[in-house]
């Protein structure tokens, strides 16, 4: 056991706070319908997972400093992503991954005008982040298995969509606007 050093251990900190701060913002943003398989239970694990490597790493082996600032700065960037899209959607009746709840209408506002799902990118960010801070094989399946399972929900919120009344608006917006990933311009 390697004891970390104040660098390390304030790294080892930034790198975990997008994961706390998910968890306690999306319970005031979201609304998580009661008696619901939703993803509320799936996305905290997922947040417990990423927090649970940095903090291994950080603390009992160390974070190496170029690769600690650089996950740190993932991490800056994640959260930056996440208050513009909670702003965004603040009072849009936007609800809890899985849900199978629909919106009043569908979002071209803030960061959805560029990405679909700016909340789901804000956390691979994060677990980027983690992933190229620790740099460790553990990381690397964390990383690809939290990939999958916001890559899951949000085809999922988007089948949802699809399905509703939101369906007509939502197809034409899909065809505008990229997943995850920026898109060229369309008209």
């Amino acid at each position: 056991m390697v004891l970390p050093t104040p660098t390390s251990l304030a790294l080892t900190l930034l790198i975990t706070s997008p994961f706390q701060w998910f968890t306690v913002a999306g319970a005031k943003t979201f609304r998580i319908p009661r008696f619901s398989d939703s993803g509320a239970a799936l996305g905290g694990t997922a947040f417990v997972s990423g927090t649970a490597v940095v903090l291994w790493k950080g603390l009992f082996e160390g974070l190496d400093l170029t690769l600690g600032a650089l996950g740190a700065t993932l991490s800056v960037l994640s959260l930056a992503l996440y208050e513009w899209a909670r702003s965004t959607v603040a009072g849009r009746r936007f609800n809890i991954a899985l849900a199978g709840e629909v919106p009043d209408a569908v979002c071209e506002a803030g960061p959805y005008r560029y990405i679909r799902h700016p909340f789901y990118l804000s956390y691979v960010i994060a677990f980027l982040g983690m992933l190229v801070a620790t740099a460790t094989l553990v990381a690397a399946v964390v990383f690809m298995f939290n990939l999958a399972l916001f890559t899951y929900m949000a085809r999922d919120d988007e089948r949802t969509l699809e399905g509703s009344a939101l369906g007509s608006d939502y197809g034409t917006y899909k065809q505008r606007v990229g997943f995850l990933l920026l898109l060229p311009r369309r008209r």
